[in-house]
């Protein structure tokens, strides 16, 4: 059939149709329906007038690493890869008309120029066509999974930025690492509440039964938590391993902070699923974590701020800068703040851990500190520690002795990123310096290899030598010393051009690391950190271990203030500052309805939220409320008005003033932009107030209840709502009847009614 045959035959159809319709008007929708079918099905066959979907565009430029399978070829995708013969692959399933994919390419085109041996790959998954979309499946755009060879993939689940994303990979390539010592694991704990710790017999085999179990777990525990995972580590100390309850390979414990320590039952199969129930089934604790929206209507921040009064603190976070950011100052005050569970002795060693890490604060012009050097740039390997010997014999026969500990490693143990050294961090060779401190005084000149520990990953050299001595206070000479926490031992050398030169000779404890209360007088010396006046050595003893003595407990959360600054602005922080380099503190108490925000125009310091949580358990804080400006009719125009009749606009801010004026009856409207019913009623709203212009102690007021939070007590339940709030009796205040019609004549009579 030709077209023109098929165009007269919708001719004839529609002359049917009409002379139907004039009989039986009720058959024309059906008609409709029939014609529009016969219409597609005619002409959208082969050779009819509907053209072929477009082809999708690469999302990538032809020059990126990324090699782009724009047509949802998945088995194409999977060939490339096993061709690379690379250990590690990234793909990247995307849509190519999804803003958020589009944004995302971005960040993983950056991604891959800065990873040469990884294998970069991106998927249509959107294309109908492409085999990708029937098998993956994927229930948002864009998806990203991480793959390491003879391993399941990992989806990354983080903040699709390029700093996240290279630290993903990072864990990737090394999801757990090795510990040797007390002092490894003290710096695992001052990461995370929970770790994870396994031992396997290495004597007989490098690849034992279970590690690849564990190696798959750790793995899969990054999709779980993407900004700070739970850390994984296998002790290679056999004594270390006995002292933790592993006394046979293939075992594994959760040591926890606040509690005791739990062994995997040896009746489960050591599997990877099971493992990982293990780790993050209900024995798992976490006083400190991050809350991350995931850009879609989901119940996680409702989950996490329900649960009690929050303290969120909103700063920026940078992997390579490690404990110099804020969300350990976070740790740090959460720590202090519960003190009274577990081992208060632990929790000591674990806050002194993060305190000599932390920068110094700043003090007086009578303190003075050595200031940590930032950690060396990628690629700096080996990484060495200098150790001055301040014997005063050896200074004086022999100008000093000072020594280097290096570390040539193929990668950084403690740290995600390459370009973290171990070492300068205060671990791994620098924890065995006890071990040989007196031994190096009378070898100067010369090179040892450190073999009293097995590291697969590294190699431990010590080279000393006699130096001129460096310049050091004189009144300091005498009283530095390098304490090993968790082991109590006092050397005379101290870390140079590292970590604050320790200020006490006589004790190793930190102010903040005491089993008593002391005064000012009594506190020990610390590190150049931070001066403690009378008033903070009060808040801190107040402080510690508040959680056993209040009311109301205080949970901990940080937010990644570089990408969700929005949900400061939504709170009522300035735009401005909210977008700015200052960390913002709010307490969040979502049962009572209020927020409460740290000074925002003081530094945030640990001192000053041990003081800001005080304050706020005491009950001696008042939420904030959000004030809009006042737009038309704030009360002092109605004065100077000549317009009758003149409506009062009422914010946050003027609320008590106006309102709470005990000399005035004031009527208030409770209003907000979108209710309709509330435009209804408007024009009789300003009816009543010209009708009442001549009475000085009457008042018609408005607040639109959605842009301005006021005291409870005065929320209203609906809008529109009005209420009389009678002069001299404020506490009387009258709700207009809500089953009374709001007419001008019910207007006049409630206000006769109920004035003063």
């Amino acid at each position: 059939m030709s077209t023109t045959d098929r165009l007269r035959q919708l001719q004839s159809l529609a002359e049917y149709a009409g002379n139907k319709m004039a009989k039986n008007p009720e058959v024309i929708s059906l008609l409709l329906a029939f014609s529009l079918l016969f219409f597609s099905n005619q002409f959208g066959k082969n050779g009819g007038v509907i053209q072929s979907p477009k082809l999708p565009t690469p999302l990538f430029a032809v020059e990126s690493p990324i090699t782009d399978f724009h047509l949802g070829d998945l088995q194409a995708a999977l060939e490339y890869i096993k061709q690379a013969e690379t250990e590690v692959w990234m793909v990247m399933y995307y849509a190519h008309w999804d803003a958020t994919s589009l944004e995302t390419a971005q960040e993983y085109d950056r991604l891959s120029k800065a990873f040469r041996q990884v294998t970069f790959v991106a998927v249509n998954c959107w294309w109908p066509y492409g085999s990708c979309k029937s098998k993956v499946k994927p229930p948002r755009y864009p998806v990203i999974v991480g793959h390491v060879l003879g391993r399941e993939g990992v989806q990354y689940t983080g903040i699709k930025r390029y700093d996240e994303m290279r630290a993903f990979i990072h864990r990737l390539r090394v999801p757990y690492s090795y510990i040797q010592t007390q002092q490894d694991i003290l710096a695992l704990r001052a990461l995370e509440d929970t770790i994870v710790i396994a031992y396997f017999n290495f004597s007989a085999t490098l690849s034992p039964r279970g590690l690849d179990s564990f190696h798959q777990a750790a793995l899969s525990s990054l999709e779980k938590d993407p900004i700070q995972p739970t850390p994984f580590a296998v002790v290679t100390n056999v004594g270390l391993a006995m002292r933790l309850g592993l006394n046979q390979s293939k075992s594994l414990v959760l040591l926890r902070n606040f509690n005791y320590t739990i062994k995997f039952p040896l009746s489960e199969r050591f599997k990877a699923a099971n493992i990982l129930s293990f780790v993050y089934g209900d024995s798992r604790e976490q006083y400190t974590g991050w809350i991350s929206p995931t850009g879609v209507k989901s119940t996680i921040l409702a989950t996490q701020i329900m649960s009690g009064p929050a303290l969120v603190l909103f700063t920026n976070y940078r992997e390579e800068t490690g404990f110099h950011n804020n969300y350990y100052m976070l740790r740090e005050v959460m720590l202090q703040y519960s003190r009274c569970r577990g081992n208060t002795t632990l929790l000591d060693e674990v806050i002194s851990y993060i305190q000599q890490r932390r920068p110094p604060t700043p003090h007086t012009d009578g303190d003075s500190c050595v200031p940590p050097i930032p950690p060396p740039a990628e690629g700096s390997k080996p990484c060495c520690q200098s150790l001055a010997s301040l014997d005063s014999f050896e200074v004086i026969r022999a100008k000093g002795n000072f020594c280097d500990i290096c570390e040539q490693s193929s990668r950084s143990l403690y740290s995600h990123s390459p370009d973290y050294c171990s070492v300068t961090a205060g671990k791994s060779c620098h924890s065995l310096w006890p071990l040989f401190g007196s031994q190096v005084l009378g070898v100067p000149n010369s090179c040892n290899h450190l073999n009293n520990f097995y590291n697969p990953y590294s190699v431990c050299q010590l080279c000393c030598s006699r130096e001129n001595t460096p310049h050091i206070p004189a009144d300091n000479m005498d009283n530095i010393y390098m304490h090993t926490a968790g082991h109590g031992v006092t050397s005379s050398a101290v870390v140079l051009n590292r970590e604050c030169i320790y200020c006490d000779s006589k004790s190793g404890r930190h102010p903040e690391n005491y089993g008593h209360k002391y005064s000012s007088e009594e506190l020990p010396d610390a590190p150049c950190r931070e001066s403690y006046s009378d008033g903070q050595v009060e808040v801190l003893n107040e402080f510690m271990g508040l959680l056993c003595r209040a009311n109301r407990s205080v949970n901990f959360f940080a937010v990644r203030k570089e990408y969700f600054s929005i949900l400061a602005e939504r709170l009522g922080v300035d735009e401005k500052i909210a977008q700015g380099v200052q960390d913002i503190a709010v307490i969040i108490d979502e049962q009572n309805e209020e927020y409460i925000f740290h000074p925002l125009d003081e530094d945030i310091t640990e001192h000053s939220l041990r003081t800001f949580i005080l304050n706020f358990t005491n009950g001696e804080l008042r939420r904030n409320l959000t004030s809009a400006n006042p737009t038309p009719r704030p009360a002092d125009s109605c004065k100077t008005s000549s317009q009758t009749g003149c409506i009062v606009e009422v914010t946050a801010d003027t609320f008590r003033d106006i309102v709470l004026d005990d000399s005035k009856d004031v009527l208030l409207l409770y209003y907000a932009h979108w209710c309709g019913a509330c435009k209804r009623i408007a024009h009789m709203y300003l009816t009543l107030a010209q009708l009442f212009e001549t009475s000085p102690d009457i008042l018609i007021a408005r607040i639109n209840g959605d842009q301005n939070d006021v005291p409870w007590e005065f929320v209203p339940v609906s809008y529109p709502t009005i209420i009389m709030y009678p002069a001299r009796h404020k506490e009387n205040s009258i709700i207009y009847p809500r089953d009374q019609p709001i007419t001008i004549t019910h207007l006049v009579k409630f206000m006769i009614q109920h004035s003063s």
